[in-house]
């Protein structure tokens, strides 16, 4: 049987392993997410003459259609993965990556978002990690990342740059 041995030296109660779930949380799924083949990240944002305030639930549900809907317009498998994110003063907006959505559709899909939300900016990936990092940097207070299912035929092959 084992005695306790006293109080804990401030020291060592310093030097002990820490966890910051939030951080670790992020850091995992952009990790799991760089390991796909983005072509584009968009920024999705609301105009507030369309849509007042957005609740998380609003703002997902509405990235979730533009994902869908840029697999439509693709006619082919698009992978895609979304994250809501806190602007400031509280205000919604999402990122999103893209794989397998040639950029001559863009247009189409950016005024899709335009015409039915706000604001939307597409850019290429040339980082694929550092894409995802920006996805993960500030995954909503319920730490919800979307995935389309088709995401597996997007994975990078091993050993890939």
């Amino acid at each position: 049987m084992s005695r306790w041995a006293g109080p804990i030296e401030d020291d060592r109660w310093e030097a002990r392993t820490r966890i910051n779930a939030r951080r670790a949380l992020r850091l995992g799924w952009a990790r799991y997410l760089a390991k796909f083949d983005w072509q584009v990240m968009a920024t999705l944002t609301f105009d507030p003459r369309r849509c007042e305030h957005p609740g998380e639930a609003h703002a997902s549900r509405e990235t979730f259609w533009w994902c869908g809907l840029a697999s439509r317009l693709c006619r082919r498998p698009v992978g895609w993965a979304y994250a809501v994110e806190g602007g400031g003063g509280g205000w919604l907006h999402a990122h999103a990556l893209l794989a397998g959505c040639p950029e001559n559709l863009w247009p189409a899909i950016s005024g899709a978002w335009s015409a039915r939300n706000g604001r939307i900016d597409l850019r290429m990936v040339d980082d694929r990690e550092g894409a995802a990092h920006y996805l993960c940097k500030s995954i909503g207070p319920n730490g919800e990342v979307v995935l389309s299912d088709t995401i597996s035929r997007h994975r990078r092959a091993a050993g890939a740059g």
